[in-house]
């Protein structure tokens, strides 16, 4: 039985059941990757205002934590000193990579 369908995230998926025993099962598959430009938003958007409902529902996915993005006690305890300005969500987001590639490098 074969069946087609698209997604949470809108990409279309076929899934497929084999009921005959099998030594080897070969599976080809293409994709096409479509890109865009970052998007530029006029909005910046303050600390505060990521715990707001608004942004917490359409942001749901990037803000969730998952095992792969778990931060050691020690890196928030860093993080938590007074050493980086906070200025609007994006400023604040480009300084802590940079402060995390100042000490991955």
């Amino acid at each position: 039985m074969q069946a087609t369908y698209r997604d949470y995230f809108g990409t279309i998926v076929t899934t497929f059941d084999l009921h005959e025993p099998h030594d080897r099962l070969e599976v080809v598959a293409s994709a096409t990757i479509t890109t865009f430009a970052e998007a530029h938003s006029e909005e910046h958007l303050m600390l505060e205002e990521l715990q707001t409902p608004r942004v917490r529902d359409q942001f749901a996915e990037y803000l969730a934590a998952t095992s792969l993005t778990t931060i050691s006690t020690a890196v928030l305890e860093e993080l938590r000193q007074p050493k980086l300005p906070l200025h609007d969500a994006a400023t604040t987001a480009r300084d802590v990579v940079a402060w995390v590639q100042d000490r991955v490098a």
